[in-house]
């Protein structure tokens, strides 16, 4: 598991950088046209849109959006029976004010909780990101953990 979670950090680093890249780069007549990407697990929103945010380094002159309020997700009848004790990994687009956008199931659970994962996500509330001082949109995963007391 630690191989995979070193893979998939490289990965998001990678994306944030070529994005970086592809936004940063100009030429005379102004910036270069972005390219949106095929959406993958670790950047599921259109790229040109979202920034890919993801662990270890951003890039360069970019802060990443800080949680102001979480919202814990609701645990369902059925989870709750079965003694669900796991997490549903999603993807949270948020927009220059800070707001969430949208929010897709990267990795699913099953048993309802994935749907209050999503709702939990969107009541979340978070200071947006920002590259060279300028708030910008961005896109990054977010792990709703569901734990049995």
């Amino acid at each position: 598991m630690p191989h995979f979670r070193i893979a998939m950090a490289l990965v998001a680093t990678w994306l944030v950088v070529a994005a970086t890249a592809q936004q940063s780069s100009s030429t005379p007549e102004g910036p270069a046209p972005c390219q949106p990407q095929v959406p993958t697990t670790i950047a599921p929103f259109d790229s040109c849109k979202y920034l890919p945010v993801g662990p270890g380094p951003v890039g360069r002159g970019i802060l990443p959006p800080r949680a102001v309020s979480m919202v814990d997700p609701k645990y369902t009848d059925a989870a709750r029976k079965a003694k669900i004790n796991a997490s549903v990994i999603v993807a949270v687009a948020i927009n220059e004010e800070g707001g969430v956008d949208d929010v897709k199931v990267v990795r699913p659970l099953g048993y309802g909780l994935d749907q209050n994962a999503i709702n939990a996500a969107r009541q979340s509330k978070f200071t947006p990101a920002t590259r060279d001082g300028k708030p910008v949109p961005v896109q990054f995963s977010l792990e709703m953990t569901f734990r049995l007391y």
